[in-house]
């Protein structure tokens, strides 16, 4: 009766983290296509920066930022379609590669570093098509330029709330479950031991 209720136990909380891992993978694919979508029209229209680039005599704080609003297009589309790909990739090898909770376990712990790559990925995209965004829109030399700040500072701004804060707190509230769950049955078994004895 214990083992069957464990058993059920397992496959539920194995099978919500199987499903949680294959939404992060497709969230993250969509996220990325869209953005992609977004850039993909205007990276045609770089070529014309890029042949006057070539043909410019000399070069001042408007071709430097042609140039740099170019990298950062580019990075966003690179990272766009590597999130894509590597969720399409991953999402395929989980969904049907593995027939079995036990297998579909066994992959979320084998892909885990190419989870957290296909996150960084994400989270480039974002932040190279902001940048995109701030490079395109700073077209004065003067102060009304700091509005194109905006979101790129918005962006970094929340990460870095959110990495301090609830990211910290959710790594300590898992650690402290952890530890009660690793304690429990030690205290169990001692529990067992004196009353044998």
């Amino acid at each position: 009766m214990a083992n069957s209720r464990i058993r059920a136990v397992y496959e539920e909380l194995g099978g919500r983290l199987v499903s949680a891992n294959k939404e992060f993978q497709l969230n993250a694919g969509v996220v990325s296509a869209l953005v992609l979508s977004v850039l993909f029209p205007l990276a045609y229209e770089e070529k014309v920066v890029l042949r006057d680039l070539a043909e410019a005599e000399s070069w001042g704080v408007q071709q430097l930022s042609d140039l740099a609003s170019f990298t950062a297009m580019q990075l966003a589309i690179t990272t766009s379609c590597l999130t894509v790909l590597l969720s399409s990739r991953l999402y395929t090898q989980i969904a049907f590669w593995m027939p079995t909770l036990e297998a579909q376990l066994w992959y979320i712990d084998e892909s885990a570093s190419l989870l957290r790559l296909l996150e960084a990925f994400k989270n480039v995209t974002l932040l190279a098509a902001i940048l995109t965004l701030m490079l395109e829109t700073m077209m004065t030399a003067t102060w009304l330029n700091l509005a194109a700040l905006i979101p790129p500072a918005g962006f970094v701004i929340t990460y870095a709330t959110i990495e301090l804060t609830l990211s910290r707190r959710c790594a300590q509230r898992l650690t402290a479950e952890l530890m009660h769950i690793t304690q429990r049955p030690a205290k169990g078994l001692q529990g067992e031991a004196r009353f044998s004895a």
